[in-house]
């Protein structure tokens, strides 16, 4: 007759994450015979993955020769720009970060896409810059930006991600001034007033 027997094992001794052990058993049935099983392999230890923490810190623009943070409005058409993106380290180890974004235009193509990682490693509290290639923008209308921070890259955790817009654009010469209301002569009321001079 066989019977399930749940039991808590206190290890006396250090083990090792990855590594496989052994489980020898002796079970003493009073009265009679002790009852001894030897299990190869049953038991692995397997280390906790980390929860991996990072911030996007920077969302950035060069636009007008200069970096700018997104999103920005009223970019005259054709204008050339680049994206870079800034990403925190808010681990208590050394990380590995990489960044991945995709901008799309007002009609929804693809018109810059990034994606990589950092060739070294990044310490606790400090930060990654990824800086993208250049792009024109050609339409009028918004842009939009999917932006995802990742570590791990054996097996890539998203940290911290921004889908949002990137800029406004308007057509060449298009910017007008902003509109100013105007009164009649006869509605505005005032006191009369003496000019001495």
């Amino acid at each position: 007759m066989g019977y399930d027997v749940n039991v808590d094992i206190l290890i006396t001794t250090a083990i090792s994450p990855g590594a496989d052990y052994d489980l020898y058993s002796k079970l003493t049935d009073i009265p009679g015979p002790d009852l001894y099983d030897y299990k190869d392999d049953i038991i692995e230890i397997v280390e906790e993955a980390p929860e991996y923490e990072g911030t996007i810190t920077e969302k950035e623009l060069d636009y007008e020769d200069r970096w700018q943070t997104f999103p920005l409005y009223n970019i005259p058409a054709g204008t050339r720009v680049r994206v870079r993106i800034t990403g925190r380290n808010d681990m208590a180890s050394n990380q590995k970060m990489g960044a991945w974004w995709q901008v799309k235009d007002p009609d929804g193509y693809v018109v810059d896409e990034y994606e990589n990682w950092e060739t070294y490693w990044t310490g606790p509290g400090n930060e990654q810059e990824f800086r993208g290639g250049s792009f024109d923008l050609d339409k009028a209308g918004t842009y939009t930006i999917d932006v995802e921070l990742f570590m791990n890259p054996d097996d890539q955790v998203c940290v911290d991600e921004y889908h949002g817009n990137l800029c406004t654009v308007i057509e060449e010469g298009a910017l007008e001034p902003p509109e100013v209301d105007t009164l009649a002569a006869e509605d505005i009321e005032h006191d009369s007033a003496t000019v001495v001079g």
